[in-house]
């Protein structure tokens, strides 16, 4: 699978990625699990410093993606450059269990208008 990268500026709120669990068999049709009980969810960017690393609990309103983004806080503070960015769903309780990581890069552009 491809990493896609996204453009945005530091300073600003980054694009919403929304991440959910496939439970569809192959050749199927997309079947999201319904985001309850054991789902978590948690984003983490590669190399920053101060480390940005936190639990997302914010999700769609089906219930079945959760939705993750950078603030500008955590922009600003990463400054330009391109970022890998980790956005794992873990439900442990599953049989197997499940940890998923969805990667994607973050072109982060200087600001022109400093607030």
């Amino acid at each position: 699978m491809a990493i896609i990268t996204y453009e945005s500026i530091a300073g600003d709120t980054s694009d919403v990625w929304e991440i959910g669990f496939d439970t569809s068999n192959e050749g199927e049709e997309l079947d999201l699990a319904t985001l309850t009980g054991d789902f978590s969810c948690r984003i983490a960017v590669r190399d920053a410093d101060p480390v940005i690393d936190r639990e997302i609990t914010d999700k769609n309103t089906a219930g079945d993606r959760f939705r993750a983004w950078l603030t500008s806080e955590e922009t600003r503070a990463l400054g330009p450059r391109t970022w890998s960015v980790g956005i794992q769903i873990t439900n442990l309780t599953l049989s197997p269990p499940l940890v998923k990581e969805h990667q994607l890069k973050l072109k982060l552009s200087r600001e022109i208008v400093i607030p």
